[in-house]
């Protein structure tokens, strides 16, 4: 039987074809196999991870549980003890405040000061928006050429107060350049000074031009300053008085932080307080 050369050819090549059909079908099918046994260990893999950090998260619930535990302890002692810690123990402190920002209110002071026996001699806030009302007609010591000079406007205030001149300082109230929150009978000058700060959004302008400005203005008169701010101040201003050398509580609305601020008053110099700013939490106690 003769056989047809292009039947032959066509019958090898369909076997050809049918061998490579089947070696693409049985690798596909052995790849398949691979892809789903990959998946498989990734899935495991992952629910392995997935259980390890369950147990990382109930650990640290468990740490925070604890540690929750503990500030409230710590706090309740603190509070235990707060009278007693600083009751009298600045009696012979008559202290200017100067409030620099609206963002925090302070609440707690004026209690702490009564408690602790200082006195404030005057308890004034600063508008530095104001500022601006301030013309060179009326102030013209206030004024280098024809530009505002803050730190003029911060050596005249302190002087006034120094002085007890309610009449100047009433005159600048009515400007609202500041506020007089509170002043004493006490007509003994003040001897330290309490600089409360710190802002809800970053403003280096202002802490340069009032914050430190009125700093370098006390400091020129050697009368020793703190600096305070709360804890919560979203902006605070504390390395920036740590490089003036100016101490510094950077929790004052809590019971510790008001403790440091006696002790500090009292003379022992740093930077106190929760944050990343601060050396210790706490001053020694003397």
């Amino acid at each position: 039987m003769f056989i047809n050369i292009k039947y032959f050819i066509v019958t090898i090549a369909a076997v050809f074809f049918s061998l490579g059909i089947g070696i693409m079908i049985g690798f596909n099918l052995n790849n398949s196999e691979i892809f789903t046994q990959q998946q498989i260990k990734l899935v495991d893999d992952m629910d392995k991870k997935l259980n390890e950090l369950r147990v990382k998260n109930d650990e640290m619930n468990n740490q925070l549980v604890e540690k929750d535990k503990s500030i409230e302890i710590y706090n309740e002692f603190v509070n235990s003890y707060y009278e007693d810690l600083i009751k009298d123990r600045l009696v012979d402190k008559n202290l200017l405040i100067i409030q620099t920002t609206g963002d925090y209110f302070f609440s707690d002071i004026s209690q702490w000061a009564a408690i602790s026996g200082a006195n404030i001699h005057t308890y004034l806030t600063i508008n530095s928006n104001n500022f601006n009302s301030l013309t060179i007609a009326q102030y013209p010591d206030l004024f280098t050429e024809d530009s505002l000079d803050t730190e003029k406007i911060f050596n005249y205030i302190i002087n006034l107060t120094s002085e007890n001149n309610s009449l100047k300082l009433a005159e600048l109230e009515q400007l609202g350049i500041l506020k007089i929150v509170s002043t004493s009978n006490n007509q003994e000058p003040f001897n330290q000074v309490i600089l409360l700060g710190g802002e809800l959004e970053e403003s280096k302008e202002k802490v340069e031009k009032v914050d430190l400005a009125l700093a370098r203005s006390i400091s020129s008169k050697n009368i020793p300053i703190v600096f305070a701010e709360e804890s919560n101040a979203n902006y605070s201003s504390i390395e920036q008085f740590k490089n003036l050398k100016i101490s510094t509580v950077d929790n004052v609305d809590q019971a510790i932080g008001r403790i440091s601020l006696s002790v500090v008053l009292s003379g022992v110099d740093g930077n106190y307080g929760i944050k990343d700013t601060a050396s210790k939490l706490f001053p020694t106690y003397k």
